[in-house]
């Protein structure tokens, strides 16, 4: 008797989720999520819409992880760096068809988290990486995170600006600050009493790089500058990508990489 072949891609329909697809780590070979420092940013690919890619810490080779023909944005590492999660829209230029997608980098697992009702905007994780902040226009939405059931519920008062943190470029231990775009351009450092000191006149896009540094683009180019004394660096994108944008970056299992 000739039995069944095993379908490649898994579909998984659960409470809350959208379902779960099972592929080869787009990283295989090329990264160790979770062990070393890296980056994954957005881009134009090939489909002329935003993919993500990745790049070690310390620049050189990017390679594409997400290969579809809709847009990618927002990308989020876990706290992790084995995780990252992002949204993607369901139809090419159709918002009302965002989702929040969370992939596993070692395998390669895509979970999509439905928010009925609301189109996201941005993802963040919380600190310990067991929830997922979703943020739609003014409201935040909670979720857990994979492998547990999202049950995304809205978030208000205190819990809400608790989950602000981790949508914030925070710098310092403990943290004096965030960096921002200012709103005339450029890259701002904003301080708890609200003054507000320009950290790069022609920067956007800040993260944070590390306990001490943060990154930004200016033009196609990133760099990486110390928030104290030390020497400001580019991140070398080989080959270069059309419109890189949104990085996030994992320093590491110890929080130690390249400043």
């Amino acid at each position: 008797m000739t039995r069944p072949v095993a379908p490649l891609l898994v579909l998984l329909t659960l409470a809350g989720v959208a379902g779960c697809r099972v592929s080869m780590s787009p990283v295989q070979n090329r990264l160790a999520p979770g062990e070393e420092p890296f980056a994954v940013f957005v881009a134009t690919g090939e489909a002329g819409v935003g993919d993500l890619f990745a790049v070690r810490a310390d620049g050189g080779t990017t390679f594409p992880i997400t290969y579809t023909r809709v847009r990618e944005m927002a990308p989020a590492l876990s706290p992790a760096g084995t995780d990252i999660a992002f949204i993607r829209e369901g139809v090419r230029d159709d918002v009302s068809s965002r989702r929040v997608v969370v992939m596993n980098l070692l395998n390669g697992a895509e979970r999509v988290i439905s928010t009925p009702g609301i189109t996201p905007g941005a993802v963040a994780w919380s600190a310990d990486a067991t929830r997922l902040y979703i943020r739609a226009g003014g409201a935040t939405l909670a979720a857990h995170a994979p492998p547990s059931d999202p049950s995304p519920r809205a978030l208000s008062g205190a819990e809400s600006r608790h989950a602000d943190s981790a949508f914030a470029v925070l710098v310092g231990t403990p943290a004096f600050g965030q960096v921002i775009d200012c709103p005339e351009g450029g890259v701002c450092v904003e301080l708890g009493d609200g003054e507000r000191n320009l950290f790069s006149a022609d920067g956007r896009g800040p993260t944070r790089w590390g306990s001490d540094s943060v990154g930004y683009f200016v033009g196609t180019s990133f760099f990486v500058r110390p928030l104290g004394p030390g020497r400001m660096r580019e991140l070398r994108l080989t080959p270069p990508r059309l419109e890189p944008r949104e990085m996030t970056y994992f320093p590491g299992p110890a929080g130690q990489g390249p400043q």
